[in-house]
């Protein structure tokens, strides 16, 4: 997908910072038109089992840090595919965390959480971030690439990067701001994008460091 055309929004930066070819639909969180209000994005961080804590960090009342953001639409992803269940849009939409968990309960006959939940996500997507790194990847690997930050010219008309509600241009800059936050919230170091030894150990991914 190529944001000048669809504007910057979290399955932008899921195209970066996925551990393989170039993924957007990790990035997903259910908003998928664009324009939409934030109340939506809320009701749907809600849905997906985003903690409050983190919600009050993402979202203001006109905008939502796209890197932050980016973190659960991945977990979530990531529990699908743990799950065995569809992520298409179609699909998706119509479940929550809290469905998940009775799924899983109902199936497994073991009782769980939520927050269990996206903690295994949490951890997968850890794990391939490990992986990558002992493979040679850092940061640089999740560099944008040019062709974003110049303008595209389709016919008559010419687009440029920009926010999802096509209020500002993007630079590269505002990019690597959004990479930080992205790290932040996963609690990886921003200058390497490694998982820090306190990350995985609240994983109990002790012991796999690089």
């Amino acid at each position: 997908m190529d944001p000048r055309v669809d504007t910057m929004h979290t399955m932008s930066i899921a195209q970066l910072v996925h551990p393989g070819r170039p993924n957007y639909a990790c990035g997903g969180v259910g908003i998928y038109m664009q324009g939409r209000p934030i109340d939506q994005f809320v009701s749907n961080a809600h849905r997906i089992g985003i903690q409050e804590e983190a919600i009050k960090r993402i979202f203001t009342t006109s905008s939502f840090n796209l890197g932050r953001l980016t973190k659960y639409g991945e977990d979530w992803y990531s529990l699908f595919n743990t799950l065995g269940q569809c992520h298409h849009l179609y699909i998706h939409r119509f479940h929550s965390i809290d469905t998940s968990v009775e799924f899983y309960s109902a199936i497994t006959g073991l009782e769980t959480s939520p927050a269990q939940l996206l903690k295994q996500g949490e951890q997968i997507w850890n794990l391939h971030r490990l992986l990558n790194t002992r493979l040679g990847f850092s940061r640089k690997d999740d560099e944008p690439p040019q062709a974003w930050v110049e303008p595209l010219k389709i016919g008559f008309v010419e687009l440029s990067l920009m926010d999802y509600y096509r209020a500002k241009t993007i630079s590269r800059d505002d990019v690597q701001e959004m990479l930080d936050e992205y790290y932040d919230e996963r609690g990886w170091d921003k200058k390497s994008g490694v998982p820090t030894s306190e990350t995985l150990s609240r994983l109990g991914l002790d012991g796999l460091s690089v």
